[in-house]
């Protein structure tokens, strides 16, 4: 049998696989193919699980994260088999969050504030203070050009992605790296995490019993609403292209007064739709 609990249940890109992760005991994780209605593969973590992931455009491949370990499996031969294919040299933190920003970029984030993104298997970059106010990652889900973030204290925030250029100097000639092919220092990370995820929005959820945990984000179909569910059994739903005007004009406010930031550490309250 399976554990007495179910944590998470996701469909795979094709819509045609049903993935559940399961607690206490064992950790398992059971795959059904939705047409079908058929149990056809299982698998044991057999350790703390704190979140699955199931590559949206490799349904045969699922990711796993928790207390130091990240691990990757594969049917192969009828069976899941496990391997790790980041260039990872030691594990030290509690992993919280797994997000697929494209086929080859993949988003773990951690429980100290921190989100590291691997590209095809290589760390490209690392991001720090995620939130305006403390907190780990418990949610994320994609968004148009980055992903949305919630946090452990009731934050959500917004990152768009950009490719990062390094830059450097030859004497007088300016010289532009490209990411992942050198070795850099975690400072070097960080600093290249700041210019790969700029952040557009962030903002605390409504509550009467202040910070509530965040448990997990979805996006409508058409991309048109957010919708995000706390721990405390409560659901909003946030419209996007209202977020998207608030955000357009915060930034042109910023540019209207002097010394001002660029707009993106806005810290107000969500009101829900």
């Amino acid at each position: 049998g399976f554990g007495r609990d179910v944590r998470e249940l996701m469909f795979s890109g094709d819509s045609k696989t049903l993935v559940a992760q399961f607690g206490e005991p064992d950790w398992q994780v059971a795959v059904w193919k939705w047409e079908k209605g058929k149990l056809c593969n299982t698998f044991k973590a057999a350790c703390t699980v704190a979140a699955t992931s199931v590559n949206p455009y490799d349904a045969a491949q699922i990711v796993t994260c928790g207390p130091q370990f990240i691990k990757f499996w594969r049917i192969a031969e009828g069976a899941f088999k496990g391997f790790h294919p980041l260039n990872m040299k030691r594990m030290p933190d509690h992993y919280t969050e797994l997000l697929w920003l494209s086929d080859d970029k993949l988003l773990i984030a951690t429980s100290n504030e921190q989100a590291h993104m691997f590209n095809q298997g290589m760390l490209e970059a690392s991001l720090s203070d995620i939130f305006v106010h403390n907190g780990s990652v418990t949610a994320m889900c994609k968004y148009r050009r980055g992903f949305v973030a919630g946090s452990s204290n009731g934050e959500i925030a917004i990152f768009e992605y950009h490719a990062p250029v390094k830059k450097h100097r030859r004497g007088n000639e300016l010289l532009l790296a490209t990411p992942g092919v050198e070795s850099r220092s975690g400072e070097d990370l960080a600093a290249t995490g700041k210019q790969c995820f700029k952040r557009l929005f962030s903002a605390r959820l409504p509550s009467e019993y202040g910070s509530t945990p965040v448990l997990s984000l979805a996006l409508s179909p058409l991309g048109e609403q957010i919708v995000v569910s706390t721990a405390n059994s409560q659901a909003y739903f946030f419209s996007l292209s209202a977020l998207a005007e608030y955000i357009r004009e915060e930034k042109a406010s910023k540019k209207e007064s002097e010394g001002g930031a660029e707009g993106e550490d806005q810290d107000v309250l969500l009101a829900s739709t």
